[in-house]
């Protein structure tokens, strides 16, 4: 573990991402969704929620307050230790991905998620 000159915590391995290993403190987090695809469907924002509450109950983060848009979401986390805000913020993106990609969301004939891409034309 590496620190930087405030004092946090973060993994500096082989990969150049950091993850911040700090808890206790309210975060303010920005999260992107599928840049180069169609924005969310009501339904699908409704699923980005339900990941928010379950990934809250499961790793025991506390969940200030969010709001969720078409292409990204924004949170007021609060991790608690042991948890740290990028194993929370983790959960969350884990939990929605698999929210989304449930199977009965994904069109069998072509092998696609119908839910996130949307319906396919053939060409």
């Amino acid at each position: 573990m590496v620190e930087n000159r405030m004092g946090c915590g973060y993994h500096g391995g082989m990969s150049r991402v950091r993850r911040l290993l700090v808890s206790d403190r309210i975060f303010f987090v920005t999260v992107n969704l599928r840049r180069s695809l169609p924005f969310l469907r009501e339904e699908e924002l409704t699923l980005v929620v339900e990941a928010l509450a379950e990934s809250r109950r499961r790793t025991e983060f506390l969940l200030c307050g969010y709001v969720v848009l078409p292409d990204h979401w924004h949170a007021l986390i609060w991790p608690r230790p042991p948890v740290t805000i990028s194993r929370a913020v983790q959960s969350v993106k884990w939990q929605a991905a698999s929210q989304l990609a449930q199977p009965e969301s994904w069109d069998a004939g072509n092998g696609v998620a119908a839910s996130v891409l949307g319906p396919l034309r053939a060409a």
